[in-house]
C-alpha cells in the first residue's frame, strides 16, 4: 500500500492494515452516518496522505477531507 508491504490485517473494527514501516491504515463504517471513514498513522503528514490516497484508490473513493486540525492554514 503506497509502496509499503502490508504485514497483517485486523478485521475486528473495520479493516486495519499494518504496514512494514510501522504505519497503519484503518477502513471502517461510520457508526453514526452512512459513510466510510479512513484513518491513518505514519511518520509524517506526507506519508499519511500517501496511505490514505492508496486505500481510497483501492476502494474507489475519489476524495477525502482531513480533520480540521490537519488542514493547512495560512497565517
Amino acid at each position: 500500500m503506497a509502496g509499503v508491504a502490508v504485514q497483517r490485517v485486523r478485521a475486528d473494527d473495520g479493516f486495519k492494515f499494518y504496514l512494514a514501516d510501522g504505519s497503519w491504515v484503518l477502513l471502517r463504517a461510520s457508526g453514526t452516518e452512512a459513510l466510510i471513514r479512513i484513518y491513518s498513522e505514519a511518520a509524517d503528514q506526507e506519508a499519511v496522505e500517501a496511505r490514505l490516497g492508496a486505500l481510497e484508490d483501492i476502494v474507489g473513493i475519489r476524495q477525502h477531507a482531513a480533520p480540521p486540525a490537519l488542514r493547512a492554514t495560512s497565517p
